[in-house]
């Protein structure tokens, strides 16, 4: 799948196919790259397309990002719990950035969670990773 011409690595999970949903309808969950800690790991974020963050694990590298942001069980109680008719996990080159829609969604819901006085250290996923982050 090609998003702004780049190629990104797909899976798909849910109902889909002749008697679900397409799998072009499927809501997107996006795998980020959002910066690096320590010797070579990578710190990831999870946003939904709806603007929403799932969480956050620091990798030993993009190799594991699947399973550190979605196989696992924890995870897949999250990513399941936010999108129960299935999604569509898009981990995202270490350069590419969030579709400028999803962007958006993340950049409002920060803004309503400060103006209601709520904790944005996990809302916004264009601010850089916080130390509670590593702890994932």
């Amino acid at each position: 799948m090609n998003i702004d011409g780049k190629e990104l690595d797909r899976y798909i999970t849910g109902n889909y196919g002749e008697d679900g949903v397409g799998e072009d309808q499927l809501p997107k969950i996006y795998a980020v790259h959002n910066g690096e800690f320590g010797s070579g790991m990578e710190i990831w974020i999870v946003i939904a397309e709806d603007g929403h963050f799932l969480g956050s694990h620091v990798c030993s590298n993009r190799t594991f990002v699947q399973h550190d942001l979605f196989d696992r069980a924890d995870r897949q109680v999250v990513n399941e719990a936010h999108y129960p008719d299935g999604f569509e996990m898009m981990i995202l080159q270490k350069d590419e950035q969030l579709p400028a829609d999803v962007q958006a969604r993340n950049q409002a819901l920060a803004s309503e969670y400060e103006a209601a006085g709520k904790d944005t250290e996990y809302a916004d996923a264009s601010r850089e990773p916080h130390s509670a982050d590593l702890n994932q």
